[in-house]
């Protein structure tokens, strides 16, 4: 009798601690099934163990609504007593522990009430008569939470990863950017027209649809980024805007915003005037965005917006032999690379003028990687930290004067 009477106890009191201290994998990051370091799916929970009963969240949920009786104990009697749940001895470990925690903070000699006593050892019984259902709960809801994940990423669904990664339930390694998964982010799921830029910027174009390709010829050209939108405001997947290169082909947009996710813009083969503004400003959504052979110039206005790539609500960009070039804009220098969380981003073979990069460091759940870049700035930025790695980067130090702002013509004749 005395061993049962232990051994119940034993068990009572690892739920007791399971409830006050939590178990580890109730930690936000999810333990059930680590990622792989290149971001491969892990195991759905379903898959770890097939005799487990599961539950999907949303619509789909399945509950049991009459769950089986637990299994009989040895002696065949479900101890159902609480004479035999409770025993005297957790009854004792109880009030040791409530008249401590009141000892810490009331002066003694004054002592709880006995109705206080009383309320307390009511209230114990009750919580660990509940803690059971509350742990699988817990559990069940975050084996969910692994199931999302696996999914998420087996389909790449970068909205819901971001998620993710802002609630730091994944949290990609340095690997990611430069793993086969990412590159998958950026293949087209629709392909559409070719479209004349200049036509459609005087409005002789219809409005883009997904998969379509604005064509800019060599010259200078004006586009209100509100022209990529469609008419529910949100521009459509996967538009692409190509000039003749970004010594020819020179785009006044700035401010590029959405309200929809942004899924997969490309621009390419052109300078970017961000006209004294942001590049991007994409708030309340999430965005996927690749910059190939481009330079950026005028996001340096030295005012709280000016950031070539800013995403409140998280990003993923991809830039690839692009030139962010500080020096044409109002304030000379006074302009940010990155803004928002969580930003996850590779950048090759870059090149960083006169652009701020001292605030550089990410947020959470952010990973940013640099491959073969070269940093001119007044301040070397090459500084390895969580979410940030550096691969054969180079840096040279920026004097820090003030300089005129620099003319725009100096790149484009004719260029205001």
């Amino acid at each position: 009798m005395k061993l049962a009477l232990t051994l119940l106890l034993g068990a009572v009191l690892g739920a007791l601690a399971h409830a006050l201290f939590g178990p580890v994998a109730a930690t936000r990051t999810v333990e059930h099934a680590p990622l792989d370091p290149h971001g491969e799916a892990p195991a759905l929970a379903s898959e770890v163990d097939s005799s487990l009963p599961t539950a999907r969240g949303g619509d789909d949920r399945v509950v049991d609504p009459d769950p089986p009786a637990p299994s009989p104990s040895p002696s065949g009697e479900r101890r159902e007593a609480e004479g035999v749940l409770f025993s005297e001895a957790l009854l004792a470990h109880h009030d040791t522990q409530y008249l401590r925690g009141w000892s810490e903070i009331r002066a003694r000699p004054v002592e709880p009430s006995p109705a206080l006593v009383a309320g307390a050892e009511a209230g114990f019984r009750e919580r660990v008569l509940g803690l059971s259902e509350r742990l699988g709960a817990k559990d069940a809801e975050q084996a969910n939470e692994t199931d999302a994940l696996a999914l998420s990423l087996e389909t790449l669904d970068v909205a819901a990863l971001l998620q993710f990664a802002r609630d730091e339930i994944w949290i990609p390694d340095e690997t990611f950017p430069t793993s086969e998964r990412f590159a998958e982010l950026w293949t087209p799921r629709t392909a559409g027209a070719n479209l004349d830029g200049p036509g459609f910027v005087s409005g002789r174009e219809a409005e883009l649809t997904p998969g379509a390709t604005l064509v800019f010829g060599p010259g200078i050209h004006v586009l209100d980024a509100r022209r990529l939108q469609a008419e529910n405001g949100v521009i459509p997947a996967d538009v692409t805007l190509v000039g003749a290169g970004k010594d020819a082909t020179l785009l006044r947009i700035g401010d590029i915003s959405t309200r929809g996710f942004l899924e997969r813009l490309t621009l390419r083969d052109m300078t970017l005037d961000a006209d004294n503004d942001g590049l991007f400003d994409i708030r309340s959504v999430t965005a996927l965005v690749d910059l190939q052979r481009v330079r950026i110039v005028r996001f340096d206005a030295g005012h709280g917006g000016c950031n070539t790539l800013s995403a409140s609500r998280g990003a993923i960009f991809r830039a690839r032999d692009v030139d962010f070039v500080g020096g044409y804009g109002r304030s000379p220098g006074n302009g940010d690379l990155l803004d928002g969380a969580p930003i996850i981003a590779l950048f090759q073979n870059c090149r960083f003028e006169r652009i701020k990069m001292r605030d550089l460091t990410p947020g959470d759940g952010s990973q940013v990687r640099f491959q073969d870049c070269r940093f001119v700035t007044e301040w070397n930025p090459i500084q390895p930290q969580p979410g940030l790695a550096f691969e054969r980067c180079q840096y040279e130090e920026l004097e820090p004067t003030e300089i005129e702002t620099l003319p725009l013509s100096d790149l484009f004749p004719g260029a205001e």
